[in-house]
Protein backbone atom coordinates (compact mmCIF):
# COMPACT_ATOMS: atom_id res chain seq x y z
CA UNK A 1 0.00 0.00 0.00
CA UNK A 2 2.81 2.34 -0.32
CA UNK A 3 4.28 4.21 -3.05
CA UNK A 4 7.48 3.66 -4.43
CA UNK A 5 9.85 6.43 -5.30
CA UNK A 6 13.26 5.01 -7.36
CA UNK A 7 16.40 6.80 -9.30
CA UNK A 8 17.62 5.55 -12.64
CA UNK A 9 20.60 7.14 -14.63
CA UNK A 10 20.51 4.75 -18.15
CA UNK A 11 16.60 3.76 -20.02
CA UNK A 12 17.23 0.47 -18.70
CA UNK A 13 17.00 1.53 -15.10
CA UNK A 14 14.57 3.14 -15.94
CA UNK A 15 12.91 -0.22 -17.80
CA UNK A 16 13.51 -1.94 -14.58
CA UNK A 17 11.68 0.58 -12.38
CA UNK A 18 8.59 0.26 -14.50
CA UNK A 19 8.34 -3.47 -14.40
CA UNK A 20 9.16 -3.52 -11.02
CA UNK A 21 6.19 -1.24 -10.09
CA UNK A 22 8.20 1.76 -9.01
CA UNK A 23 5.36 4.57 -9.03
CA UNK A 24 7.55 7.42 -9.17
CA UNK A 25 10.81 7.56 -10.87
CA UNK A 26 13.35 10.61 -10.30
CA UNK A 27 15.90 11.23 -12.79
CA UNK A 28 14.91 11.68 -16.87
CA UNK A 29 17.53 8.86 -18.44
CA UNK A 30 20.42 10.69 -19.38
CA UNK A 31 20.41 13.39 -16.57
CA UNK A 32 23.92 12.68 -15.62
CA UNK A 33 26.51 11.59 -18.08
CA UNK A 34 29.67 9.56 -17.56
CA UNK A 35 32.03 10.67 -15.06
CA UNK A 36 29.38 13.90 -15.26
CA UNK A 37 30.87 15.46 -18.65
CA UNK A 38 28.09 17.23 -20.21
CA UNK A 39 28.92 15.97 -23.43
CA UNK A 40 32.09 13.65 -23.36
CA UNK A 41 30.03 11.52 -20.89
CA UNK A 42 27.74 10.50 -23.65
CA UNK A 43 29.88 8.42 -25.99
CA UNK A 44 26.36 6.16 -26.55
CA UNK A 45 23.56 7.80 -26.25
CA UNK A 46 21.18 4.95 -26.97
CA UNK A 47 21.74 3.88 -23.37
CA UNK A 48 19.53 6.73 -21.96
CA UNK A 49 16.75 6.70 -24.66
CA UNK A 50 13.20 5.77 -23.11
CA UNK A 51 11.88 3.29 -25.92
CA UNK A 52 7.88 4.18 -27.14
CA UNK A 53 7.24 0.41 -25.56
CA UNK A 54 8.26 1.85 -21.66
CA UNK A 55 6.84 5.65 -22.55
CA UNK A 56 3.38 3.42 -23.05
CA UNK A 57 3.65 1.62 -20.14
CA UNK A 58 4.93 4.75 -17.91
CA UNK A 59 1.81 6.72 -19.52
CA UNK A 60 -1.04 3.80 -18.96
CA UNK A 61 0.29 3.25 -15.00
CA UNK A 62 0.84 7.47 -14.66
CA UNK A 63 3.92 7.22 -13.31
CA UNK A 64 5.50 10.30 -12.26
CA UNK A 65 9.10 11.21 -13.59
CA UNK A 66 10.93 14.15 -11.68
CA UNK A 67 13.02 15.91 -14.53
CA UNK A 68 16.58 16.37 -12.38
CA UNK A 69 18.60 17.58 -16.00
CA UNK A 70 19.15 21.09 -15.79
CA UNK A 71 22.82 20.78 -14.98
CA UNK A 72 23.06 18.80 -17.68
CA UNK A 73 21.02 20.51 -20.43
CA UNK A 74 23.15 23.99 -19.03
CA UNK A 75 26.39 21.93 -19.77
CA UNK A 76 25.59 21.05 -23.19
CA UNK A 77 25.08 25.11 -24.22
CA UNK A 78 28.21 25.91 -22.67
CA UNK A 79 30.79 27.72 -25.05
CA UNK A 80 33.83 25.25 -25.30
CA UNK A 81 31.32 22.15 -25.98
CA UNK A 82 31.69 20.06 -28.78
CA UNK A 83 28.50 21.98 -30.99
CA UNK A 84 27.55 18.73 -32.47
CA UNK A 85 27.69 16.18 -29.54
CA UNK A 86 26.12 18.95 -27.16
CA UNK A 87 23.04 18.89 -29.56
CA UNK A 88 22.70 14.95 -29.83
CA UNK A 89 22.31 15.16 -25.96
CA UNK A 90 19.75 18.02 -26.20
CA UNK A 91 18.02 15.77 -28.62
CA UNK A 92 17.84 12.75 -27.02
CA UNK A 93 16.85 14.68 -23.87
CA UNK A 94 14.17 16.17 -25.56
CA UNK A 95 13.23 12.95 -26.82
CA UNK A 96 12.19 11.31 -23.24
CA UNK A 97 10.47 14.15 -22.39
CA UNK A 98 8.47 14.62 -25.25
CA UNK A 99 7.97 10.46 -25.76
CA UNK A 100 6.45 10.87 -22.27
CA UNK A 101 4.31 13.38 -22.64
CA UNK A 102 2.92 11.90 -25.80
CA UNK A 103 2.47 9.22 -23.59
CA UNK A 104 0.45 10.44 -20.49
CA UNK A 105 3.19 9.82 -18.26
CA UNK A 106 3.42 12.17 -15.46
CA UNK A 107 6.55 14.82 -15.76
CA UNK A 108 7.37 16.87 -12.05
CA UNK A 109 9.81 19.86 -12.93
CA UNK A 110 12.28 18.71 -9.77
CA UNK A 111 15.83 19.45 -9.26
CA UNK A 112 18.72 17.16 -7.80
CA UNK A 113 20.17 20.11 -5.74
CA UNK A 114 19.62 20.58 -2.49
CA UNK A 115 20.85 23.94 -2.44
CA UNK A 116 18.65 25.48 -4.72
CA UNK A 117 14.76 25.66 -5.52
CA UNK A 118 13.60 24.12 -9.07
CA UNK A 119 13.49 26.82 -10.48
CA UNK A 120 16.58 26.81 -12.44
CA UNK A 121 15.60 23.43 -13.45
CA UNK A 122 12.16 24.66 -14.67
CA UNK A 123 14.39 27.72 -16.97
CA UNK A 124 16.88 24.85 -18.31
CA UNK A 125 13.95 23.47 -19.37
CA UNK A 126 12.26 26.62 -21.45
CA UNK A 127 16.00 26.99 -22.96
CA UNK A 128 15.58 23.14 -23.86
CA UNK A 129 12.34 24.33 -25.59
CA UNK A 130 10.81 20.80 -25.72
CA UNK A 131 7.59 22.51 -24.04
CA UNK A 132 5.14 25.64 -24.00
CA UNK A 133 5.20 27.68 -21.57
CA UNK A 134 1.78 26.17 -20.25
CA UNK A 135 2.71 22.91 -20.65
CA UNK A 136 5.89 23.60 -18.40
CA UNK A 137 4.02 25.32 -15.70
CA UNK A 138 1.90 22.31 -14.98
CA UNK A 139 4.77 20.21 -14.73
CA UNK A 140 6.16 22.75 -12.11
CA UNK A 141 3.13 23.40 -10.18
CA UNK A 142 0.51 20.46 -10.41
CA UNK A 143 2.76 17.66 -11.02
CA UNK A 144 4.98 18.02 -7.89
CA UNK A 145 2.15 19.08 -5.56
CA UNK A 146 0.00 16.23 -6.59
CA UNK A 147 3.37 13.42 -6.16
CA UNK A 148 4.55 15.14 -3.38
CA UNK A 149 1.05 15.39 -1.24
CA UNK A 150 -1.28 13.32 -3.13
CA UNK A 151 -4.09 13.32 -0.51
CA UNK A 152 -4.24 17.39 -0.24
CA UNK A 153 -6.11 19.47 -2.46
CA UNK A 154 -3.27 21.35 -3.93
CA UNK A 155 -2.19 22.71 -6.45
CA UNK A 156 -4.56 24.12 -8.51
CA UNK A 157 -7.16 27.83 -8.69
CA UNK A 158 -10.18 25.91 -7.53
CA UNK A 159 -12.74 26.16 -4.67
CA UNK A 160 -12.00 23.76 -2.15
CA UNK A 161 -8.21 23.62 -3.10
CA UNK A 162 -5.44 25.15 -0.61
CA UNK A 163 -4.45 29.08 -1.09
CA UNK A 164 -0.81 28.55 -1.63
CA UNK A 165 0.38 30.52 -4.54
CA UNK A 166 2.65 32.83 -6.24
CA UNK A 167 1.21 36.12 -7.32
CA UNK A 168 3.74 37.51 -10.73
CA UNK A 169 4.35 40.91 -11.70
CA UNK A 170 4.02 39.18 -15.62
CA UNK A 171 2.25 36.61 -17.48
CA UNK A 172 4.30 33.17 -17.49
CA UNK A 173 2.44 32.14 -20.35
CA UNK A 174 3.37 35.15 -22.48
CA UNK A 175 7.30 35.18 -20.75
CA UNK A 176 8.32 32.38 -19.07
CA UNK A 177 11.24 34.64 -17.33
CA UNK A 178 8.03 35.90 -15.27
CA UNK A 179 8.43 33.22 -12.93
CA UNK A 180 11.25 35.09 -10.88
CA UNK A 181 9.45 37.80 -10.81
CA UNK A 182 7.37 36.91 -7.55
CA UNK A 183 5.57 39.45 -6.09
CA UNK A 184 3.27 37.86 -3.40
CA UNK A 185 3.31 34.73 -1.73
CA UNK A 186 0.43 32.87 0.31
CA UNK A 187 0.39 29.67 1.92
CA UNK A 188 -2.39 27.84 3.00
CA UNK A 189 -3.69 31.82 3.13
CA UNK A 190 -1.59 32.98 4.86
CA UNK A 191 1.08 35.97 3.49
CA UNK A 192 4.53 34.95 3.59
Amino acid sequence: GLRVSTHVESATDFHNALVAGADEINHLPGFRPENNDPVKGYENLARYRISEADARLAGRRKVVVVTTSGTTIDGSFKEGVDAEKAKAVREMLTHNLQILHRHGARIAIGSDSFRQTSQPEALQLKRLGAFDNLTLLKMWCETPAWTIFPKRRMGHLQDGYEASLLALTGNPLEDFANIQRIELRLKQGALI
